[in-house]
């Protein structure tokens, strides 16, 4: 799969997801586009919303989130 391939989620898939969950966690990843709608609504519906870093001179989305209010995650005890 392209990186063309690849949509932001669904926004009926996105709402289903959110309201099954309790907080959001972030993968790394390259392309903000891709997830900023879920994480927005994560962060309006008072959701969690924890980020795994990347290397700190990697552009990476999840590193920008975590700047901007998500919940840096570095163990399973930072999630529970």
């Amino acid at each position: 799969m392209t990186r063309e391939n690849i949509s932001p989620i669904d926004s009926n898939v996105q709402r289903i997801l959110l309201g099954l969950s309790k907080a959001l966690l972030v993968l790394p990843f390259a392309d903000e586009k891709i997830i900023h709608s879920l994480v927005d609504s994560a962060f309006n519906e008072n959701k969690d919303v924890f980020a795994v870093p990347n290397q700190i001179y990697e552009n990476f989305a999840t590193n920008n989130l975590i700047k901007n209010s998500a919940k840096l995650v570095q163990t399973i005890d930072d999630i529970l």
